[in-house]
């Protein structure tokens, strides 16, 4: 960057700020922080502040390395975005030098799984490469838009094509939790999301489909009444659940309505999550055997257990119920055992979160194959 400033002959208003902001820029650099610019500029205004510099000098630093997190050159100063398009001048290299630069950029993220790498990468050069304008001073560097915008493309082609394909429909690729009531899901789940997997749940897929507009809101009220709404006209779960865990009809009835939406809307988020590359998939869907889900072909199946005793106090403890009506809450699904003759994996849920936590790592390589 210093050489091919220097020998542009441009002039910028601050020069010093401008040649001490090419030398912190990526100072501090971890390839899965989105935070490397501002401890960078924060680096530099400490080690300027130390060295007496004015106050006015390290402002402008900082403006330089900060602006480099977004790129965007529309809206900087033009000393700005000089430094910009020199931080960038390495996409108009020739070809053999901006492979060796894409190899490089590829060992950063080594520990990024391959397709993940791939499908994103691709993603971004696109996107990177529709901007309207790259760089600002194109005639005076050895830079250009065009020039980049084929390295770019070029990068993205090669990466789409390396990328590993995935066979059949979007089930075969996810992984399902499923469990009673009170088993301990959501632990398991955030336990899972930590480790890296990509995580939907069904029932947070309800509540979404449920809001006043929604795709569920107005059959739900069709068939069950505007007495289950509140004052805000969104729908009482408590009032709900009342009608449909006393009478299993009006349960059946109220699953024809949201297990269609929740499958359309599941199918939705995790084909996304696979052009993004995202490569451990799992849907947690309490009423998995019950709605006959297993017989989907999703890829693996695992139960989360716990006993009934430990079950029925979480439900109370959460849901402000009495114990009957916890039992009524549980005895409404499969007895866990079934579910553990049924399922491909299963975690019993009675020990500490570290306990938890161990059994979940043992499992995941199980979840990947």
């Amino acid at each position: 960057m210093v050489d091919m400033f220097v020998n542009s002959g441009i002039e910028v208003e601050n020069r010093g700020a401008f040649l001490i902001a090419i030398f912190f820029d990526d100072l501090v650099y971890q390839p899965s922080s989105h935070q490397n610019e501002v401890q960078s500029a924060e680096a530099c205004g400490y080690w300027l502040k130390e060295m007496g510099v004015s106050q006015e000098i390290i402002k402008s630093t900082e403006e330089f390395i900060l602006a480099s997190a977004g790129h965007n050159i529309s809206a900087v100063a033009k000393d700005v975005a000089l430094f910009l398009d020199l931080d960038l001048a390495i996409l108009s290299a020739t070809e053999d030098r901006y492979q060796r630069y894409a190899q490089g950029i590829r060992r950063e993220y080594e520990t990024v799984p391959e397709r993940k790498y791939c499908l994103k990468r691709a993603q971004f050069l696109r996107d990177f490469a529709r901007r309207e304008s790259i760089y600002s001073h194109s005639n005076s560097l050895p830079v250009s838009d065009e020039r980049a915008r084929a390295n770019l493309c070029h990068e993205a082609d090669i990466l789409e094509k390396k990328a590993p394909r995935r066979e059949g429909p979007w089930y075969n690729h996810v992984s399902v939790v499923t469990g009673t009531v009170g088993s301990g899901k959501s632990s398991v789940l955030e336990i899972l999301k930590e480790s890296g997997a990509f995580v939907v749940s069904a029932d947070d897929l309800v509540r979404e489909l449920k809001q006043p507009g929604k795709l569920c809101h107005q059959a739900i009220v069709q068939e069950f009444g505007v007495e289950i709404l509140d004052s805000t006209g969104a729908i009482d779960n408590k009032k709900l659940a009342d009608i449909v865990f006393a009478n299993d009809s009006a349960r059946s009835r109220l699953n024809d309505i949201i297990h269609p939406a929740v499958w359309e809307l599941a199918q939705e988020r995790f084909e996304r999550a696979e052009l993004d590359g995202e490569e451990v998939l799992i849907f947690e869907v309490p009423l998995y055997f019950e709605a006959g889900w297993d017989n989907k072909g999703f890829k693996h199946s695992l139960v989360v257990s716990t006993p009934d005793a430990v079950a029925i106090e979480r439900i109370m403890s959460r849901n402000q119920l009495t114990q009957a009506q916890a039992e009524d809450r549980l005895a409404s699904q499969l007895p866990a055992e079934e579910k553990i003759l049924r399922a491909d994996f299963n975690i019993r849920n009675d020990n500490s979160i570290e306990q938890l936590r161990a059994k979940v790592e043992k499992i995941l390589p199980l979840l990947k194959g």
